[in-house]
């Protein structure tokens, strides 16, 4: 065979030489050039050397012919496998494939409903499918018994008939008795009655029925064979094992089961039961290496076998070679004790020739490496493997056959790389590579074909005279020419190289013959000019090199095919590129410094396949558009690129194009529809497209179109849905889209409608998409109808409601082949929903539901197996999206696990990352928890570069990474959204100017950043393509706006700004003026306004709006406010103009809103009076309406309705009388798990509980230590004779042993600090905000009144407020006491009632303090915690409750009430209900408790201002009663005999109010006296 292979190679060698000579004589001229045509069928009459040759090679052939009879040459033949015998098989001795055995089985038995049930077990080769179908066919557990069990050893040839009369005669064998078949004479020609004798045989009999090592993949004699089997109407379950998916897929009618590698502790366990004979004294040592032999098998058994059986009673010497030596060695060395390839070449000799020589050329690559998919076709054709003229099929497709082929014997395999819903991104190639085995059974059947050199020193091949066709030079240092005598006749030279390197200028000179060269990933600086003798060649790859020019000499490689110059430092493409007319293939992704292509380009006719990717070209060249062979164009990610050329629709046979991530493009050219061709289309992350061409409903083949992240785009075509082809429709994230699925067509298979919160509700939304199996609803809030008519899809696969309020139906059950349900961050769309009641009988009858995905515990609790039922990150990677939320890292090894197990760099699918730091602690004690590593877990989860969005939210450091600092330019070169928040120990800000495509920067809550010496930017570089910047509660001071002090050529740094956002940045101040923007929303920021007039570059737009609050407006302003009156719209300030006695006529306003006269202001702009005049010349602008926020909050129950009792009544009752064991406490909580863990505090861990009536309670278990304490506050007593609505409900406790354990109500929607700061998504409004302040007031009434003593609740704060789904208020009584002395108690700072701290004193008027400050932070969304930052002082926290009076009552002195209310609210306020309500908190804070009023009273003029506030919005009030019939109505019964004297009685007048208010002010004027205020700065939030 060796010589028969030279013969033909030198064959080849003789025909590229006669291509050369046709090729020169082609340019000559005389009698001979005019006498070649004649001679072209003889071209060796022109050459006697060549005639000669000929004659050699014929004769050469000839001799090996004879040789071939001689030594009777065959093809290679498989011996038959053995006969299958239980007698000899020991069940015992299988190593770790218990588990496997039972989920077979277990698949097996649960589709008892099935007459025929088949499960292949498929894998690679030597993993011991057949020894695990052994296990299940000898196994005698009870349920698992046949009538009759029948093996059949296939050895990879199926015969129907042979199959059959298998089956047939083994059931004889087993009955004992011969049944009437007919002979073989008879049957012949007449299938029918062997299949009528089968029916016979197996009639009556359950039997389980093994095919060994199938391989067919003909798909109808596969089918032929299940209908033979399932004509029987007999349950047959039958077991198929077989290395190829492809037959799997095709014989399967229960999932294939896909066999894995054994773990490294099995492995060592059959590796050290064999070769455990000869351990002696040097035991250890062979231990040791044997360790080391097992995890060079990888887990694959058969490799395990035979290594241990190479080593079993041999020397050291023998045991190193088994660790060390290659398994291909091994092979030759040992073929009489052990063949390891036999299994490898039963297969690969089943394999038609083009396959095996596809096989042969992949022992080129390195082990280990990693092969692109794309790149391994083109080598293969270039080498003429594939794609020869004769094939029907286009060389391309005729590869992806090849490789589908290879994969399914797992002679490939696809590296794990993510992709969006299993969708291709377009990104990252497809990454191949060849297991270990796999390869070096490669290199064993290729030694004759490929040559490895290592420099100079041959490493493979014989030293004889042979031909290779392969080389691969390793460790090339370019010293010499190629010339070493076995390389000048190959065919594919592969060269690597580690270190910088530069070739010889004569390098290639001798390749003559070379069609591949693949010099990729080399240390190169310049190409030779020798590449250009290469005449044959076809294939070039310098991908990865740093080249900045092509030799000219390359232009004469006239036959180049492929030209692969991808993240090459080219900066620009030579126009010499139209010279290559044979050129199918050009691959330019990631030449960065390539901004211009030349018009050559448009030259190459036969290009089929150009990648542009990554590069910074602006525009297309004009004749891009001749390309008409052009199939696959890919320009993602230029983001540079403006627009299409005109005539882009001359491309009318392109399938393929990829526009995603060209931030710039904003439109399509009006001739896109002419591509009649196109079936994929990517546009996502086109974040300036707005509209899509009408034509565009002429791509009537298109078939996938994503548009996700296409956040501007507004409307799809009319008549979108005639595209009836269209299969795959991605519209995640296009929030501005008007959809319905009246407009699409019906033939869809994938949707995805993520975020599209405009989906226009209709009925029956879903009923005729019959084909769909992806639909993703997350986030748009789809309709009850909506979600019923979803019950229609009878082929959904997968399914994701993920992040909305839900009502599922019954009906959901119908759909059977669901596999995964997303509901994570789902609620009850209301309160009476039956989705617990009916979700056992939903999933129970859901037979190929296998994941859930949610965190609801009674929905967990619900969920049996085999469904898993989790949210976690190893969930994630069932689905893989390109948007990834993180809300639980933390800074110690937990961090950097996550980190670890989510390995983020490898993530090249991402788009969008949220990183958000965990919570310390949000129980009763507020306890930080220590970090310790902050900035190296940040460092380990740096992203990938393809990352757009980016949120970082929490993050405790003090310091950012490497990557977000020195290297952020290249970590993140496409980032264009940026999301700093609530980082408390930052000082200094990455240099975001180095963000070159950054549109979108938002950052808040940094209190420490104060100084920036460079301004946002830090570094000398503009935001150029920044358009919206907010900037929220920060102290920074200055930001300048200008890159340099030349006011005469100035640098802005924000040229392209079109909206400014700055809120609550008390000390900001912009220099030398604002930066000039479209938009501006300023509030609470009074300094930002005493900056000069807004300057910015000429072309910058002018304002269209500006929103002013809560801030005091220069006279300057006003007069710039009335110099734009020639703009022809400018948009609303949407605020109010205090009334000033010289600008505002004195007239009575009894309207809430007024115009604006004499101002110069568009009539149209709206203000509101305020009930003070001022002679200032500013002017106050009141927070009546603040930015438009898009919140995910429609469908939230609303709160302008009655209060119902009924809303807040709990399902058990709350007298203590719930027993439960302390077993059942820790069964109900996993054991205590993490994963059920709500918070911890000082003395209690929180956990969620579920108990085996699908109730859901709050279990506090006291931490070791505090026991004592845990124990005095559990007043068992008094807390069983609390019970109201408005209280968390006490249902029992547990004092046993080393236990303490608290169990209470469970309230779903968390406590009220987390709504007012931030952590949920709804902002509250006010008539929310009333609502719970009431709710908290009858709390402590109730406590105070019903209870029979007065009961304080000390510990009163807003993060031991609990609200349910429907917004209500319940208060968690963690801690309570009677009146009198009690020692210093653990309430929290700023809450707890100062005169206690003087006294130890507790009074029934300490809770009204609580209550007061509760009120302040209800108002303004702040905390004690933010005071010390809003007052600008950092010292302790020992005045904090003074500084908090001081400040709301300096503002309520100045009537500046606005300032104090939350501005992210959109309700409208009217002034005298803000007064009344400040007011009333400032008397609760009185500095001496009987300056206080009542609880009662309190709570009366809280029902009060929710009616004023009702009536002012005009909407009526409710409850019509009285206060008092109101408290009879909450439950509040009066028990004590004598109530506390209280300061107003509870029917308090509106004179006396008024009088009420004056108190505040001399009370806290004679405290404020009393205390020492230094140069406190008062500033607005």
């Amino acid at each position: 065979m060796g010589a028969i292979k030279q013969v033909a190679y030198d064959a080849e060698d003789l025909l590229d030489e006669f291509e050369d000579h046709s090729s020169t004589k082609a340019q000559t001229s005389g009698c001979i050039a005019e006498a070649a045509p004649l001679c072209r069928a003889c071209p060796f009459l022109l050459h006697s050397p060549s005639a000669n040759r000929t004659k050699g090679i014929r004769r050469r052939l000839d001799f090996s012919a004879k040789d071939s009879v001689i030594f009777s040459l065959m093809q290679y033949s498989c011996l038959d496998a053995e006969k299958f015998d239980n007698r000899v098989f020991d069940t015992a001795a299988i190593v770790g494939r218990g588990n496997d055995k039972a989920k077979i089985k277990d698949m097996l038995l649960q589709s008892n409903a099935d007459k025929l049930s088949v499960i292949p077990i498929v894998g690679m080769v030597g993993l011991g499918k057949t020894t695990l179908a052994r296990l299940i066919f000898l196994d005698q557990e009870e349920r698992w018994n046949f009538d009759c069990r029948i093996w059949i050893c296939l050895n990879r040839k199926l015969d129907l008939k042979k199959v059959a009369s298998d089956i047939i005669l083994e059931c004889n064998h087993t009955e004992g008795n011969l049944l009437d078949v007919h002979t073989d004479s008879e049957i012949e020609g007449n299938f029918q009655l062997l299949k009528n004798s089968l029916q016979q045989a197996l009639h009556g009999k359950r039997c389980l029925l093994v095919l060994d090592d199938l391989s067919s993949t003909d798909k109808s004699q596969l089918d032929e064979l299940k209908e033979m089997l399932k004509a029987t109407n007999e349950c047959i379950k039958v077991l198929v094992t077989t290395s190829s998916k492809i037959t799997a897929e095709l014989v399967h009618t229960i999932p294939p089961y896909q066999l894995r590698p054994l773990s490294e502790a099995d492995s060592w366990t059959i590796f050290s039961q064999k070769a455990s004979g000869n351990w002696d004294g040097n035991s250890a040592h062979l231990m040791e290496v044997g360790k080391e032999i097992v995890k060079r098998c990888e887990g694959i058994p058969l490799l395990t076998h035979s290594l241990s059986s190479v080593v079993q009673n041999q020397v050291t010497n023998v045991w190193l070679a088994a660790r060390d030596e290659e398994i291909r060695k091994l092979e030759r060395r040992l073929a009489t004790k052990v063949e390891l390839f036999s299994p490898l070449y039963r297969i690969y000799y089943d394999f038609p020739s083009t396959i095996k020589l596809c096989i042969l050329y992949l022992s080129i690559f390195p082990k280990g490496s990693a092969i692109d998919k794309e790149k391994l076709i083109r080598q293969w054709i270039a080498l003429e493997i594939i794609g020869s003229k004769h094939d029907s099929l286009p060389s391309y497709v005729h590869g992806e056959m090849c490789i589908q082929d290879l994969l399914s014997t797992y002679f490939l395999q696809v590296e794990n790389m993510h992709s969006v819903y299993g969708m291709d991104n377009g990104i990252v190639p497809t990454s191949l590579y060849i297991h270990n085995f796999i390869h070096e059974f490669t290199r064993y059947v290729a030694c004759d074909d490929i040559i490895i050199l290592d420099g100079s020193e041959m490493q493979k091949g014989s030293g004889k005279r042979q031909a290779f066709q392969y080389a691969l030079l390793t460790c090339y240092r370019g010293q010499s020419t190629l010339s070493h005598s076995l390389l000048t006749r190959i065919r594919a030279l592969h060269l690597r190289s580690s270190e910088a390197i530069t070739i010889h200028r004569e390098a290639f000179e001798l390749l003559k013959h070379l069609r591949v060269l693949n010099l990729s990933g080399c240390y190169i600086g310049e190409l030779p000019a020798s590449i250009g003798h290469l005449e044959h060649l076809k294939y070039l790859d310098v991908s990865g090199i740093q080249i900045q020019t092509l030799p000219s000499s390359l232009s004469r490689l006239t036959n180049l095919e492929v030209l692969d110059l991808s993240k090459t430092f080219l900066k620009e493409l030579p126009s010499f590129i139209g010279n290559f007319q044979n050129l199918k293939y050009l691959n330019m992704h990631g030449c960065n410094k390539l901004q211009n292509l030349p018009s050559s380009l448009g030259h190459l006719q036969r290009l089929q396949h150009i990648r542009l990717s990554c590069c910074n070209i602006a525009a297309l060249p004009d004749s891009i558009c001749n390309l008409h062979d052009l199939r696959i164009l890919d320009i993602s990610r230029c983001t540079e690129l403006l627009n299409l050329p005109p005539l882009f629709g001359n491309l009318m046979n392109l399938e393929d194009l990829r526009l995603s991530s060209c931030f710039n493009l904003k439109q399509l050219p009006l001739s896109f529809g002419n591509l009649y061709f196109l079936r994929f289309l990517n546009l996502s992350s086109c974040y300036e497209l707005q509209l899509l061409p009408e034509s565009f409903i002429n791509l009537e083949k298109l078939e996938v179109l994503i548009l996700r992240r296409c956040c501007r785009l507004q409307n799809l075509p009319p008549s979108f849905a005639t595209i009836k082809y269209l299969r795959i429709l991605d519209l995640a994230g296009c929030e501005a889209v008007h959809v319905s699925t009246g407009m699409l067509t019906t033939n869809l298979e994938y949707l995805n409608l993520q975020r599209c919160l405009n989906l226009q509700t209709q009925p029956y939304y879903f009923e005729n998409f019959n084909k769909l199996k992806f639909l993703n609803l997350s986030q748009c809030l789809p309709t009850t109808d909506c979600l019923k008519s979803v019950s229609n899809l009878f082929n959904l696969e997968y399914l994701n409601l993920s992040g909305n309020f839900i009502d599922i139906h019954i009906s959901f059950s119908r759909l059977q082949k669901l596999h995964t349900l997303d509901l994570t961050d789902c609620a009850p769309i209301h309160q009476s929903s039956n989705v617990h009641q009916i979700w056992p009988d939903i999933v129970g009858k859901i037979t190929g539901l296998r994941f859930v995905l949610t965190k609801d515990p009674v929905l967990v609790a619900s969920t049996l197996e085999p469904i898993r039922c989790s949210v976690d990150y190893d969930e994630q990677s069932l689905i893989n999206t390109d948007e990834l939320v993180i809300t639980d890292t933390t800074g110690d090894s937990r961090g950097l696990s996550i980190a670890k197990r989510l390995n983020l760099q490898n993530r090249p699918e991402l788009r969008f990352l949220k990183l958000e730091w965990a919570l310390s602690s949000q129980s009763a004690a507020d306890e930080l928890i220590e970090y310790v590593n902050e900035e190296g877990v940040l460092e380990k989860l740096q992203p990938n570069e393809t990352l757009e969005q980016f949120e970082l939210v929490r993050y405790m450091g003090c310091a950012f990474p490497t990557w977000m600092t020195n290297k952020l330019m290249t970590s993140l070169p496409y980032l264009v959204n940026l999301c700093l928040f609530h980082l408390p120990n930052c000082t200094a800000l990455p240099p975001l100017g180095c963000l070159r495509n950054l549109r979108y920067l938002h950052i808040k809550d940094m209190p420490y950043l104060i100084h920036l010496d460079m301004g946002l930017s830090g570094v000398p570089e503009s935001f150029r393509k920044l358009t919206q910047l907010k900037l929220e509660t920060l102290n920074l001071k200055e930001l300048p706006i200008l890159l340099s002090d030349d006011m005469e050529n100035p640098s802005f740094m924000f040229p392209a700004l079109e909206e400014l956002s700055i809120l609550s940045c008390s000390n900001l101040i912009f220099k030398p003026s604002l930066p000039k923007c479209a938009k501006y929303v300023i509030k609470e920021s009074n300094m930002v306004l005493q900056c000069g007039q807004p300057s910015g570059p000429l072309p910058s737009p002018s304002p269209a709006k500006i929103e002013i609050s809560g801030c005091i407006i220069p006279s300057d302003w006003l007069q710039w406010f009335k110099s734009m009156q020639t703009i022809e719209k400018l948009l609303e300030i949407q605020g109010t103009q205090e009334p000033s006695c010289s600008t505002i006529p004195n007239e009575s306003v009894s309207s809430s809103y007024m115009t604006m006269p004499h101002t110069g202001i568009n009539s149209s702009t709206i203000v509101k009076p305020s009930p003070r005049c001022s002679t200032a010349s500013e002017h106050s602008v009141d927070p009546i309406s603040s930015s438009k926020l898009r919140m995910l909050s429609k469908g939230i129950p609303s709160t302008l309705r009655m209060l119902d009792k009924s809303e807040m009544s709990a399902q058990i009752r709350g007298d203590g009388s719930l027993n439960l064991s302390l077993e059942q406490v820790q069964k109900a909580t996993r054991n205590f798990s993490s994963l059920l863990k709500l918070g911890e505090g000082r003395i209690w861990t929180v956990y969620k509980a579920v108990l085996p009536d699908k109730q859901i309670v709050t279990i506090r278990r006291a931490k070791q230590g505090h026991m004592e304490e845990a124990r005095h506050l559990m007043k068992v007593n008094l807390l069983t004779e609390i019970n109201h609505q408005s209280l968390v409900r006490f249902l029992g406790f547990i004092d046993e042993g080393n236990e303490c354990i608290r169990i209470t109500e469970y309230v779903p929607n968390g406590t009220l600090r987390q709504h007012l700061h931030d952590q949920h998504k709804r902002i509250l409004d006010f008539n929310q905000r009333i609502v719970i302040a009431l709710d908290v007031a009858i709390a402590l009434t109730y406590l105070l009144l019903s209870s029979g003593q007065a009961v304080i609740c000390y510990n009163l704060k807003t993060s031991n407020i609990l609200l349910t789904e429907s917004y209500r208020a319940k208060v968690c009584c963690s801690e309570l006491s009677g009146s009198g002395y009690v020692m210093p108690v653990s309430g929290a700072a700023g809450y707890i009632d100062p005169e206690y701290l003087r006294t130890f004193e507790l009074t029934v008027k300490s809770d009204v303090y609580s209550f007061g400050i509760i009120l302040l932070e209800i108002l303004s969304s702040h905390g004690p915690q933010d005071w010390n930052a809003l007052m600008n002082h950092q010292n302790s926290s020992s005045w904090t409750m003074e500084r908090v009076v001081q400040w709301a009552l300096e503002k309520f002195y100045d009537d500046l009430m606005n300032e104090v209310l939350d501005y992210r609210m959109e309700d409208r306020v009217a002034g005298e209900v803000l007064r009344d309500w400040l007011g009333l908190a400032l008397i609760c804070v009185a500095p001496r408790c009987n300056d206080r009023p009542s609880i009662e009273v309190v709570g009366e003029r809280l029902w009060k201002i929710w009616k004023d506030h009702r009536r002012n919005i005009g909407e009526t009030h409710e409850y019509q009663g009285s206060w008092e019939e109101f408290v009879e109505q909450e439950g509040i019964l009066r028990h004590q005999k004598s109530v506390p004297k209280i300061i107003f009685a509870p029917s308090a007048t509106k004179e006396e109010w008024s009088g009420y208010i004056k108190q505040i002010e001399l009370v806290q004027e004679g405290y404020l006296r009393s205390a020492s205020f230094e140069d406190i700065t008062v500033s607005p939030r």
